[in-house]
């Protein structure tokens, strides 16, 4: 999901291609996923992403990543009209643009626990602590069986039923990658000095 306008980064440029360690975010995050076991990427666009449209289009044009230009009527609409247009009938995960640190290990896991359950939406949830350990302000916390959960931006459904509501199973991660996402300048200052202080590190933080 690439078509917000990302006003609270207060930046002249779109969010999606907001260079961080040496590659624009779309770009971290597409590869990635290409990495992992999904079978097909679609980057939804809207009027406000032309430039995030573009680059992905010339960058991966002829791979298994697609550009699906939406209305921009809002996060839930867009991912429901893109997914109508790619005609996915099936269940699909689908993630924000906005998270530098996934990985493909990661999505694999999502991917796999969803399989295991018979619910037919799965969200994925961090534990407040997890923000609160890196000094990262949760803008949605949810309490849910005596625990605070932060949604990280990270969800499946089934396509085949996407009008109607979804039995949903939540996954709560203990991953402090997840919790990097970037919506202010200050959430992009804070991830640039942790990757600077973890280069060369052989664990989870980068991984291409």
């Amino acid at each position: 999901m690439a078509g917000g306008r990302g006003k609270r980064l207060i930046l002249d440029f779109e969010k999606p291609i907001l260079i961080i360690n040496g590659r624009t975010m779309i770009e971290r995050i597409i590869d990635e996923l290409r990495r992992s076991d999904l079978d097909g990427i679609y980057v939804c666009t809207t009027k406000d992403t032309p430039l995030t449209e573009r680059l992905v289009s010339r960058i991966y044009e002829g791979e298994k990543v697609k550009v699906i230009n939406t209305a921009g009527l809002g996060y839930i609409e867009d991912m429901r009209e893109c997914a109508k247009k790619a005609s996915l009938k099936e269940p699909f995960i689908y993630i924000s643009a906005d998270l530098p640190l996934i990985n493909s290990r990661m999505i694999n896991y999502i991917l796999s626990f969803y399989k295991s359950r018979e619910e037919d939406a799965l969200s994925v949830f961090l534990k407040r602590e997890v923000y609160e350990r890196y000094d990262i302000g949760a803008e949605m916390v949810l309490h849910y069986e005596g625990e605070e959960i932060v949604p990280v931006g990270i969800n499946i459904i089934d396509g085949g039923r996407i009008e109607e509501e979804q039995e949903e199973y939540k996954l709560i991660l203990d991953i402090p990658e997840l919790a990097f996402n970037i919506n202010r300048i200050s959430d992009y200052e804070r991830l640039v000095k942790l990757i600077y202080q973890n280069r060369g590190r052989t664990d989870s933080w980068e991984e291409g």
